[in-house]
């Protein structure tokens, strides 16, 4: 799944000007404040967003975390397409009421400018890389809060397993929670490096009305925004669930047990899987 990777480089700007610093790639511990970062950050830019820039035969999925203080900031993304999960920005700087966060790597850079509003909204444009992706037009698209599940009151966490064409196993946790009236779920793959990936709600289209499980009571539809698009098709089983998960040709089935109440809160870092592990 890292061979996910297409663009290798990223700028992720918030309603912000493209940084003139660079970062290397990967995950680490965010460097050093600028002064005054996040003091001047409108509070409707704090906490988690996503959205989905529908860039021209690729939409790019975007998850992305804001949290800190001026001496100790916190930003993590998520952007699949790219290859990039769970990657916290090392440089961050602040114009204004502007958040800006650079992560870029060899070959290309991406820009993406998250603005506050009623909704905020992202762009996502190519400044830098080879003249095709560069000539893609900038794309402007909404971004939806992504509230925290695993602290919610009513949150349940189920563990499931994949079993994967010549024996292969892939362990899979789900986290929903019911907030506002609105069912929310994530996902935890860590042998992918997933970690707290939103599972966006989604109607049984055409694609999905002959799966036997379509016809059955409490079906619902999550999918995965990941580069080739996967769906969880799940229906409730005893106090968990049950289903089938879908990628490109595979439709796998898979069986979901509750965890204990208390480890829903339990963080699953993509380095530290949890036993069994699928290796």
């Amino acid at each position: 799944m890292r061979g996910w990777s297409l663009i290798t480089a990223i700028v992720l700007v918030v309603a912000g000007a493209v940084p003139q610093d660079a970062m290397a790639s990967g995950r680490g511990s965010a460097a050093a404040a600028t002064p005054g970062l996040l003091e001047e950050l409108p509070d409707d830019l704090r906490g988690e967003w996503r959205g989905e820039a529908m860039v021209p035969g690729s939409p790019v999925y975007v998850q992305a975390r804001v949290a800190g203080t001026a001496e100790s900031p916190e930003v993590v993304l998520s952007i699949p397409r790219l290859g990039v999960f769970e990657v916290e920005a090392r440089q961050v700087e602040v114009s204004g009421d502007e958040l800006v966060i650079s992560h870029p790597a060899a070959g290309l850079v991406a820009e993406l400018r998250l603005r506050s509003g009623e909704p905020p909204q992202g762009t996502l444009s190519f400044p830098n890389g080879p003249p095709q992706v560069t000539s893609i037009a900038p794309v402007t698209f909404d971004l939806v809060a992504v509230p925290e599940l695993r602290t919610a009151p009513n949150a349940s966490r189920h563990d499931g397993e994949l079993v994967i064409p010549g024996g292969g196993r892939l362990p899979i946790t789900v986290v929903f929670a019911e907030i506002d009236g609105v069912e929310h779920g994530l996902v935890d793959i860590p042998a992918q490096g997933i970690q707290g990936l939103a599972l966006i709600p989604a109607a049984l289209d055409d694609a999905f009305r002959d799966d036997p499980l379509a016809a059955e009571a409490g079906v619902r539809r999550w999918r995965l925004p990941v580069p080739v698009e996967a769906n969880l098709l799940v229906v409730p089983d005893g106090d968990s669930w049950r289903g089938r998960f879908a990628q490109g040709p595979l439709a796998l089935d898979i069986a979901f047990t509750r965890a204990a109440d208390a480890a829903v809160l339990a963080s699953r870092r993509p380095q530290d899987p949890v036993p069994p592990l699928p290796y």
